[in-house]
């Protein structure tokens, strides 16, 4: 291997290993990666493994997300996934806002079974339980549109993080 392509390969490799080490925790810190609830959906990346520049989800299943996640989740996130202005700030009632989801923001950090228990059960603050409006498949296609949003760095990091946990 030529000294170019050696430090061009070394570069990326510190790339992915400096944004998978850092980033923000944002309110209320990482979620426990502990399962809880009714389980994890069936075919999520959890139970696929997850190279670098692929991804888990079709093209369906990001079409179908789309829908839902305007219907149900952009009055909180925004249109674009972008959160609340203001997310990382507690409101008058002691909550933060709602977090962008487009990879800008901490959600990137957790694995599959926590986004989709989020989902599920609710989480901090606000958030509302979609268990008993949503499908499992439909809770697996918003995920799908979710991760879609983030930029193709975030989401190798994302994958590489559910490897390291044995998740992908």
């Amino acid at each position: 291997m030529s000294n170019h392509r050696t430090t061009a390969v070394a570069g990326v490799v510190l790339a992915v290993v400096a944004l998978v080490g850092c980033g923000e925790d944002g309110p209320g810190g990482d979620i426990a990666t502990g399962q809880s609830g009714s389980g994890t959906t069936a075919g999520t990346a959890e139970t696929k493994a997850i190279q670098a520049g692929e991804t888990w989800y079709t093209t369906a299943q990001v079409r179908q997300g789309r829908g839902i996640y305007n219907n149900n989740c952009a009055s909180c996130h925004g249109a674009m996934g972008q959160g609340a202005r203001d997310w990382r700030e507690r409101g008058p009632d002691g909550n933060f806002p709602a977090p962008p989801l487009n990879g800008s923001g901490h959600t990137w950090h957790h694995p599959m079974p926590v986004l989709e228990r989020i989902i599920r059960e609710g989480g901090p603050a606000n958030m509302p339980a979609w268990e008993h409006k949503l499908s499992d498949a439909e809770i697996e296609a918003v995920l799908a549109y979710v991760q879609s949003m983030w930029p193709q760095k975030v989401y190798d990091a994302w994958a590489q993080r559910m490897q390291g946990q044995g998740q992908g």
